[in-house]
């Protein structure tokens, strides 16, 4: 194994070479994971669990720079994912909002008097043109 030399110049050029090389298969990476809902839910796991939406202050320094390792990378993730797909991103957030509000609704206790198969809320029954109760009876 040859020792890197910045002098020459096919040493430059093989650096290059293996950078945009592996440039290419991050990408690539992080675009298969990002396609498909079960890839979204773990990067948005991996981002959670990395605390980038959240501060990292703490009293103690030794916890509070462990803290922003951590967070630094998710967010060289983050970065990745906006440049490589961020509509992908997008879709995530969504997803992630889809099921949080459904566990929400599973959790909440029925308050409608209705049978706990149901999914209505107060003033489903309301016409939308006049605010007049909606004779469901037919």
């Amino acid at each position: 194994m040859t020792v890197y030399n910045a002098a020459e110049r096919a040493h430059v050029r093989r650096a290059e070479k293996d950078q945009r090389d592996a440039e290419i298969q991050r990408k690539e990476i992080i675009t298969n994971l990002m396609s498909t809902a079960a890839g979204r839910a773990w990067i948005l796991h991996l981002l959670e669990a990395a605390h980038i939406f959240t501060s990292s202050f703490d009293r103690d320094p030794i916890a509070m720079a462990f803290s922003e390792g951590e967070r630094n990378h998710g967010l060289v993730l983050l970065n990745d994912i906006h440049l490589y797909c961020p509509d992908q991103y997008i879709l995530m957030l969504r997803e992630s909002n889809e099921r949080h509000t459904a566990s929400e609704r599973t959790r909440r206790p029925n308050t409608n008097g209705g049978d706990q198969g149901s999914d209505a809320e107060p003033g489903d029954d309301l016409d939308p043109l006049n605010g007049t109760t909606l004779d469901t009876t037919h």
